[in-house]
């Protein structure tokens, strides 16, 4: 069952009002939800008084079952303290699917595809990947190498993400130097032979050696000293 937690939003006008907000999704008994985060409208709470969205991105346990998918989703911000959300992401699986589970269950952990995936973009960016049966795995060593091959400044504050798949083509979008977002197709030969390459295995160890946190950000983003976004 899926669980929401209220919280409080203090809008800039100075309105505070009261939202529901999610901290568990069990998303295949909300296919609502589940679209919402496609259209990229989950999470957003409009103030009463003067109408300015506000999008609430917090921890966020996300499960589907019949897709054999186990997803931590942390603060879009937290990648600089990733080991501390690997080492959450990691108990939270063990101790609900493994240590204390009954012996079905635990049988389903062994075919789960587990990520650790900062903000809410990227969770919508894994879903578009694995509804068209791509593997997010290539898709960021993809970027890596139209990151590598484009020769400019890249921040990894800024939005990168795939947002369409089509036969012919991928749709990535990216935020440009002056702010706005613009959609950069590129041909699906591309995606198709780096996922034939022979040294695709070797690759995908090298930039994803945990195995559970698979964004290029994370090479681009230096680890942090503390635990300041686990609440420590």
């Amino acid at each position: 069952m899926s669980t929401f937690v209220p919280a409080k939003i203090a809008c800039r006008c100075g309105e505070t009002y009261p939202v529901e907000v999610a901290n568990g999704l069990h998303i295949s008994l909300r296919p609502d939800l589940r679209k919402q985060i496609l259209d990229g409208e989950f999470h957003r709470f409009r103030c009463p008084r003067c109408a300015t969205i506000t999008q609430i991105d917090g921890l966020l346990a996300f499960t589907d079952f019949p897709r054999r998918q186990w997803f931590t989703v942390a603060p879009g911000n937290g990648l600089p303290w990733r080991k501390k959300w690997l080492a959450l992401a990691r108990e939270s699986f063990e101790t609900t699917m493994e240590r204390n589970a009954p012996p079905m269950v635990v049988g389903w952990a062994r075919e789960m595809t587990r990520r650790l995936i900062f903000g809410l973009a990227s969770l919508r960016e894994k879903l578009v990947i694995f509804d068209a049966g791509l593997d997010d795995r290539v898709v960021e060593l993809l970027k890596i190498q139209l990151i590598r091959d484009s020769h400019d400044d890249f921040s990894p504050a800024r939005y990168f993400h795939l947002t369409e798949v089509r036969s012919d083509t991928l749709v990535l979008e990216r935020a440009q130097p002056d702010g706005m977002v613009r959609a950069a197709p590129i041909p699906r030969v591309m995606y198709d032979a780096l996922a034939g390459a022979p040294e695709l295995a070797a690759s995908i160890d090298l930039a994803f050696p945990d195995g559970l946190l698979v964004d290029h950000r994370a090479i681009l983003v230096p680890e942090a000293e503390g635990s300041e976004q686990l609440g420590a």
